[in-house]
């Protein structure tokens, strides 16, 4: 059976047959490439949106599953990192997250987590936020 206009063009830009969106796969991983090339962003070499984005996004995926303990979220020195900029927050919010568990069998290590954000919360200087796009209230929960 001969191959029609439309299926020679998706093998050609290596779009996978029943993908939602006719997304164009990478040629190595097949993750989603990038518009125009056959390579996602890790293999393209595309450096990342920033220091800390990583972080903030496991965060989100943590929250939106609900994998972090509302203790935890209630906890001054997890609230305490709020006002920071996600570049110092993000990764220090995972360890507290990754530490939670064993704060009762390794209490001294937990206790160097928390102190570690209260200083950080007192030395570093707060981002600063336009109040009328409500950021505050969105970075509270991560």
């Amino acid at each position: 059976m001969a191959m029609n206009a439309t299926q020679a063009k998706n093998l050609s830009k290596r779009v996978k047959f029943g993908t939602p969106g006719g997304h164009k796969l990478c040629a190595l991983c097949r993750r989603v490439a990038l518009r125009d090339r056959t390579l996602c962003r890790r293999h393209a070499g595309v450096s990342s949106p920033g220091p800390g984005m990583a972080e903030y996004r496991l965060l989100q995926r943590w929250r939106t599953v609900a994998l972090i303990p509302p203790d935890l979220a209630a906890h001054p020195a997890y609230a305490s990192l709020v006002s920071l900029p996600a570049r110092i927050r993000c990764p220090h919010r995972v360890a507290m997250v990754l530490a939670w568990p064993t704060r009762h069998e390794e209490p001294m290590a937990w206790h160097a987590l928390a102190e570690h954000a209260y200083r950080l919360a007192t030395e570093v200087a707060p981002v600063a936020r336009d109040p009328g796009l409500g950021l505050a209230h969105w970075d509270a929960m991560t």
